[in-house]
């Protein structure tokens, strides 16, 4: 079931959502430092280059070192086939 996402703040507030869900999900309600660090990125489904949002429960540096291996490894390693959800 697709959410209706009327404009920027609409899109902002799922993201803020889901985000708390994910976060919650990996690491539970503890306080204190987190076992896991996730960042969600999302874009209009085929057109990437037109708009990327993230979310994240982590530093900004640390996101970014993940998605710099994420790329390294897609660079380097042979591609595996999968199905995409439509």
């Amino acid at each position: 079931m697709a959410i209706e996402i009327g404009g920027p703040s609409d899109l902002y507030n799922l993201l803020s959502d889901l985000g708390q869900t994910i976060d919650a999900g990996l690491n539970g309600t503890r306080s204190g430092a987190k076992l896991w660090g996730f960042t969600l990125l999302v874009h209009p489904y085929g057109k990437p280059q037109e708009r990327m949002d993230a979310i994240s429960n982590g530093a900004r540096e640390d996101s970014v070192a993940a998605m710099k291996e994420v790329l390294m490894r897609w660079d380097t390693e042979p591609a595996v086939e999968s199905e995409t959800m439509q």
